[in-house]
């Protein structure tokens, strides 16, 4: 086998791409891509192929470290989405000059890296794990008592855009950590996590919400999994599957 730092691309083949090997010093925790090919990692790693980066960078198509993508950014980060609008967010546990202090949610540049100075995180406390994208609306899971000032544990849904208003009526909730966040057909969004209840229905890690309205949950839908641990991941695909 061919040695890779923390990262590694294969072709549609699934043959390993040998031209293709940032190396970066730590874990990679979490991998978007924009419509352009930027390629858009998170992590808890310090360095890629021998430059400075704490947690967050970009990479071209090629591999390469994006050396004018370089956010004053302190800390590690779990998870990052690219938006179809040129922005990138980016959850974890890290500090963003010019704000002061530890934050937990920011959104970002993807031509510059400078922070939205108009959208308002929801997050202040508490570690963001998970992100999904549903046109306006931006769905959050993570470990956290509150989002956007209400009590909401776990799980929120936020715009992407303008301020960062919170919907205040979707409002379902977790008594653990929400690790993967999925959209699926029609009206659901699929959830996994260190979880045993959700809106304190019992769920053995996975849940199905509906996106609409309040977040209702689906009580048909409740499968019984030996999970020793946490569900990290959760998929769907275009016939309605889902995979955990």
């Amino acid at each position: 086998g061919q040695p890779r730092q923390n990262i590694a691309r294969r072709k549609a083949d699934g043959v390993l791409d040998v031209d293709w090997n940032p190396l970066i010093d730590g874990p990679v925790r979490s991998i978007s891509i924009d419509s352009t090919g930027a390629i858009y990692i998170a992590g808890t790693f310090t360095t890629i192929n021998g430059q400075n980066r704490s947690g967050v960078a970009k990479l071209t198509a090629a591999g390469e470290l994006d050396s004018t993508w370089n956010p004053d950014f302190h800390g590690f980060a779990y998870c990052v989405t690219a938006a179809d609008d040129g922005y990138v967010f980016f959850g974890g546990s890290f500090q963003v000059t010019p704000s002061t202090g530890y934050m937990s949610l920011v959104k970002l540049s993807g031509a510059d890296a400078t922070p939205d100075p108009q959208w308002i995180a929801p997050i202040q406390s508490g570690t963001p794990y998970s992100f999904a994208i549903d046109g306006d609306w931006l769905y959050v899971g993570g470990f956290f008592q509150t989002f956007g000032g209400l009590e909401r544990r776990n799980l929120g849904r936020v715009s992407r855009t303008g301020a960062g208003l919170v919907d205040a009526n979707w409002a379902q909730q977790t008594n653990g950590a929400v690790h993967s966040i999925a959209r699926g057909a029609g009206d659901a969004v699929f959830v996994g996590g260190g979880f045993s209840y959700a809106y304190l229905q019992p769920r053995s890690g996975v849940a199905k919400i509906s996106r609409s309205g309040t977040g209702v949950l689906d009580l048909a839908w409740n499968p019984v999994l030996d999970l020793e641990g946490i569900s990290r991941t959760v998929a769907t695909d275009a016939a309605g599957q889902v995979y955990v």
